[in-house]
């Protein structure tokens, strides 16, 4: 029984595997690059008066205050954006 792939003689072949190898390359140091930042956060006593939008836009001076108040959020678990003074949260702070 002849062998029906033999890619001895296809340059295309070759040429394939070689720019797929490549592209996968390219890929994982991308991936790699990007890393893994490990966020600072500072622990902040809620007074009253405050809301999430005051404490967000404390530390957060350069970025989008809405992005803040949800990682404000998301990092202590609230459902909704009322917080009571007393509380403590965790606030991510930029570098």
């Amino acid at each position: 029984m002849p062998n029906r792939y033999h890619y001895g003689k296809r340059p295309g072949f070759y040429l394939f595997t070689v720019l797929l190898l490549a592209l996968v390359l390219c890929f994982s140091f991308a991936v790699r690059s990007r890393g893994y930042k490990t966020q600072r956060y500072e622990t902040v006593t809620v007074k009253y008066g405050d809301t999430l939008w005051d404490i967000a836009g404390r530390f957060n001076k350069k970025g989008d205050i809405r992005r803040s108040v949800f990682e404000i959020k998301k990092l202590n678990n609230l459902k909704t954006s009322r917080i009571y003074p007393g509380v403590k949260l965790k606030v991510p702070v930029e570098e």
